[in-house]
C-alpha cells in the first residue's frame, strides 16, 4: 500500500463493518469511514475544483473526525486540523498563513469560526474562505463536473482524475492570482 486512502480502502475490502472507531457510546464501521471520506471529498472537489490549495477542518475529538480528514485528502488536497477552542487570535494566525479556499466545521465549532472569518475577511488581503458544514457534505452523493473526465478516483493514488487541459487552465490561473500580489494569499 502506497498511502492512507489505500489502506483505508483495503480495510474496507476485508472488514467493512468492524469498528475503526469507538467511544464508550457508540462507534463508527471502516464503511462507514470510508463513506463519509468519500462524500467529503467528491463534494469538495464539485465546489472547489481540484488543486493543492489547504482546507482547514474545525471538528473536535470525534469519532467521525478522522473520516472529514480522510476525505479532504480524496480531495486531493492538504488539511490543517485546527481546535477551535484555541485562543481566537492564534487561530487569526493559522488561517492567515494557511490561506485556505475552504474551511470544514462541525456544527459545534460552525458559528464560532464563521465569527472568526468575518473579523478576517474585514482586514485587507485576506480572501474570506467558503465555510462547509462537516456533517451535511459528508453525506453528499453525487458527483457532478463540466469535465466529463472528472470523477472521484477508484484507485487511491491519484484522489481526483481531471483532464490535462483542465488542470493546467486552473494552474495558469493559481499562478497569475499568486503574482498579482504579494501580499495576499494565493
Amino acid at each position: 500500500m502506497k498511502n492512507v486512502l489505500e489502506w483505508l480502502e483495503a480495510t474496507v475490502a476485508k472488514y467493512p463493518d468492524k469498528p475503526a472507531f469507538s467511544d464508550t457510546e457508540s462507534s463508527i464501521t471502516f464503511r462507514q469511514v470510508y463513506d463519509i471520506a468519500r462524500n467529503t471529498g467528491a463534494y469538495l472537489v464539485e465546489q472547489l475544483g481540484v488543486d493543492r490549495t489547504p482546507v482547514a477542518v474545525f471538528a473536535g475529538r470525534k469519532m467521525v473526525t478522522p473520516a472529514y480528514f480522510l476525505g479532504v485528502v480524496y480531495a486531493g488536497r492538504p488539511y490543517a486540523p485546527i481546535d477551535a477552542s484555541l485562543p481566537d487570535k492564534r487561530i487569526e494566525k493559522i488561517l492567515e498563513n494557511l490561506c485556505p479556499m475552504a474551511i470544514v466545521a462541525d456544527r459545534e465549532s460552525l458559528e464560532h469560526v464563521e465569527s472568526i472569518v468575518d473579523e478576517l475577511a474585514k482586514s485587507e488581503g485576506f480572501d474570506r474562505p467558503q465555510i462547509f458544514i462537516a456533517e451535511d457534505i459528508s453525506r453528499f452523493e453525487q458527483v457532478a463536473c463540466a469535465d466529463s473526465n472528472c470523477k472521484i478516483s477508484e484507485s487511491a493514488g491519484d484522489a481526483v482524475v481531471l483532464s490535462q487541459a483542465v488542470q493546467k487552465k486552473q494552474m495558469t490561473a493559481h499562478w497569475r492570482s499568486s503574482q498579482q500580489s504579494a501580499d495576499r494569499c494565493p
